[in-house]
């Protein structure tokens, strides 16, 4: 008897932890935070990198995301045209879109513009309107500003500005020592002290000239500065990361 009851009861705690288990959700999906993130709306922001996609796709189905890019072709962060990021016409695009988790991706067209200079982090304490749109630092901070005034729990996510051929030497007029290394410091600052989640590509995307040139040197980029689709695997699975671990509406 004795022998049997041992038998039953070593049954049912088997069972019991069977059951356990098959109820407990698979450990990826917890450390993920896909259950955290499915069903909210993220809106992507950015320059052809953002609009040329191919890295929003799988972020947005591994947490269940909807998304909306509004990338634009040939956008910087400052300026004063419509297209620019800063601009109230692409703010109020996405707004409309009512995002919560808005990812912002700039700096290489910022380069190219002989008007546009970094600027200093003094404009993050200026108000809105004295921002010095002409400056990087002026119309980021605007931007992130003007994006949580208008709904205090958006989640907004700043991805550093990617590396590109000869990082940007040769795509800066008049001989500039200003490199996309320094856009991407610059957005760094901007995320540090809104206190935003920073998604490094410029250092952890592995984009070098060695992997963004013309064949064999060719594994993430063509054309030294948009990304192919492995290089857009690379930036998803760095955005991912960020997202699962950094992205919280608790």
């Amino acid at each position: 008897m004795r022998r049997t009851a041992d038998r039953l009861f070593k049954g049912v705690a088997l069972g019991i932890c069977f059951a356990l288990a098959a109820c407990a959700p698979p450990a990826a999906a917890l450390e993920s935070g896909a259950e955290r993130l499915a069903g909210k709306r993220w809106v992507s922001c950015g320059d052809s990198i953002t609009r040329r996609g191919g890295w929003q796709e799988p972020v947005a189905a591994r947490f269940g995301l909807t998304h909306v890019n509004l990338g634009v072709g040939g956008a910087s962060m400052a300026g004063d045209r419509a297209q620019d990021l800063n601009s109230d016409f692409h703010l109020n695009r996405i707004i409309r879109e009512d995002p919560d988790i808005v990812t912002l991706l700039a700096g290489a067209n910022d380069l190219a513009d002989p008007d546009i200079t970094l600027g200093t982090e003094a404009e993050f304490a200026k108000p809105l309107k004295d921002k010095d749109m002409w400056t990087f630092l002026g119309a980021y901070s605007r931007v992130v500003e003007s994006l949580l005034a208008w709904k205090p729990g958006l989640r907004i996510v700043i991805l550093g500005t990617t590396w590109g051929r000869k990082d940007g030497l040769d795509i800066r007029p008049f001989s500039s020592s200003l490199t996309l290394g320094d856009f991407s410091e610059a957005s760094r600052k901007v995320a540090a002290h809104y206190g935003l989640p920073f998604v490094d590509l410029y250092a952890e995307a592995g984009f070098d000239a060695g992997t963004m040139g013309p064949p064999p040197r060719d594994k993430y980029s063509i054309d030294g500065l948009h990304p192919n689709a492995a290089g857009a695997a690379r930036i998803a699975e760095l955005v991912a990361r960020c997202f699962g671990r950094d992205v919280r509406f608790d």
